[in-house]
């Protein structure tokens, strides 16, 4: 009985891996894909990136610094979503599709480079699903939302497929380079990769180094100058030198939130680089992970940066996993135990976070369509009554007025941290409180993106006259008799 155990262990321990990963992350998109044609917001940053791709081809993207609406992203990723919001007619369902397709080429990035290393196309699937997997079980959030965060990288890495499949000669090079400052271009935070390219060519091709500094650097300047022309100086100012607390104090939080569920990945890659390895491209795997795990513990301290600042640090972790696997079973003395059998208990170990939310996540699919429908039938009368009100309307949950079909006048969050930082006076938005200027105001009084001074001044010049359903507050003008009291 125990050999016949072993045998079945030995013969199909791999594939019943790979049976539970996909099935798992079938079952844990189904969760986050249901959600892509719902109107209910998912995020605040789903109506304000909506908002941006909206005003890309009609006005400018980068408004005066002391305004009380901001864009501290690049551009490309509004004229992307943007021109599919304009085929869908929603600028929102066009930024979630876009972002779950950006996932799945992620996760199909991950699996090519892990192949070219490994020539292993069994850890290589399972390297690109455990990544999509391990997003959709431990950042659901970014799934399938209206964010250009995966967008930016998928386009990095495919830059970095190329640079490996390809070659490190000009044209490959000039691509790689034309694809990493693409993904720049979508989201700014997205620098360790290139830079670990840029250090990894310095060391091992100082001929192709110089191609990639001349090639960048032309293109960058060159970027920054037609920025300068279609937007001015305000592009600028709000991508470098854009308001925004820091505070060391809470990284820590942050850090044992977002990165617990990854220790895993992060004991094979410390087994992975204890192994010997002539291949010097591994290094380059190896930089990415470091300077990804530096940056992404640095910028945790900005206020409002959320799971994205650590999912280079993923990707990375979930490739050196993936060859960890690999690398790990070929060091096993064939007597003891066989090389499958380790890549069978490796695999396994690595898809344990992933198997622990299933049981969970069995029960949220079940209900999710019947809770899905309730709840957009509740959000759909709060779109509804904001549409009603005639005139301008202020709201925290951004997508409520793009969906209503108001205009975008105040940034909650990016106006309270000009206020905090002092770019802006409380003034600027208080005086068309007290003037009644916004005819609705939806409002999240437990939520202090504005500061608590502003916040009472709203709920002492407005009040909540329909009761939200779904849970938010909906504020209209006080009569003067009731200001008087």
């Amino acid at each position: 009985m125990k050999n016949l155990l072993k045998t079945l262990y030995i013969k199909y321990g791999i594939p019943t891996i790979l049976v539970l990963i996909t099935t798992a992350t079938i079952l844990l998109l189904t969760k986050s894909f249901l959600k892509i044609p719902v109107l209910i917001p998912a995020d605040y940053n789903e109506g304000w990136n909506a908002f941006h791709a909206t005003r890309a081809f009609n006005r400018s993207l980068y408004p005066e610094p002391n305004a009380l609406i901001s864009n501290n992203y690049p551009p490309l990723s509004f004229y992307i979503v943007g021109s599919l919001g304009l085929l869908l007619g929603d600028d929102i369902i066009a930024g979630r599709i876009i972002s779950s397709a950006s996932l799945l080429i992620v996760g199909l990035n991950i699996a090519l480079v892990v192949n070219w290393f490994s020539r292993a196309i069994i850890t290589s699937l399972f390297s690109g699903l455990l990544f999509v997997a391990y997003m959709a079980a431990y950042h659901p959030g970014y799934v399938g939302m209206n964010d250009p965060q995966l967008l930016g990288h998928a386009l990095m890495l495919t830059g970095l497929v190329v640079f490996l499949f390809l070659g490190q000669e000009k044209l490959p090079l000039l691509i790689t380079m034309l694809l990493t400052v693409a993904g720049g271009l979508t989201k700014h935070n997205l620098i360790t990769l290139p830079l670990a390219i840029t250090i990894w060519l310095f060391v091992y091709k100082r001929r192709s180094f110089y191609i990639w500094i001349a090639s960048s650097t032309i293109v960058l300047v060159s970027c920054f100058l037609v920025f300068y022309l279609i937007y001015g100086s305000n592009f600028f100012i709000a991508i470098f030198a854009s308001a925004r607390e820091y505070n060391l104090d809470i990284i820590p939080g942050k850090l044992t939130n977002w990165l617990t569920p990854s220790l895993i990945l992060v004991a094979a890659c410390i087994t992975f680089i204890t192994i010997p390895h002539r291949n010097h491209y591994t290094n380059l795997i190896v930089l990415y992970v470091l300077f990804s795990g530096v940056w992404g513990i640095f910028i945790m301290g900005g206020e409002g940066v959320d799971s994205n600042a650590i999912f280079d640090l993923i990707i990375g972790l979930t490739i050196i996993s993936g060859l960890a696997v690999d690398e790990v079973s070929a060091l096993v003395d064939q007597q003891t135990l066989t090389r499958s059998s380790v890549k069978t208990m490796s695999m396994l170990i690595l898809l344990l976070p992933v198997l622990l939310v299933i049981p969970q996540t069995l029960k949220d699919v079940r209900d999710l369509p019947s809770n899905l429908k309730n709840q957009e039938a509740l959000v759909a009368q709060d779109i509804a009554f904001i549409k009603a009100q005639p005139g301008r309307a202020m709201c925290e949950e951004l997508a409520l007025c793009y969906w209503a079909g108001k205009s975008f006048e105040v940034d909650f969050f990016m106006t309270g941290q000009k206020i905090r930082k002092g770019v802006i006076s409380e003034d600027n938005l208080s005086r068309l409180i007290k003037s009644h200027y916004f005819s609705v105001v939806q409002f999240y009084p437990g939520i202090q993106r504005l500061p608590e001074q502003l916040n009472q001044e709203i709920l002492g010049y407005y009040e909540d006259k329909k009761a939200s359903k779904s849970g938010l507050m909906l504020l209209l003008p006080k009569s003067k008799s009731n200001l008087s009291q």
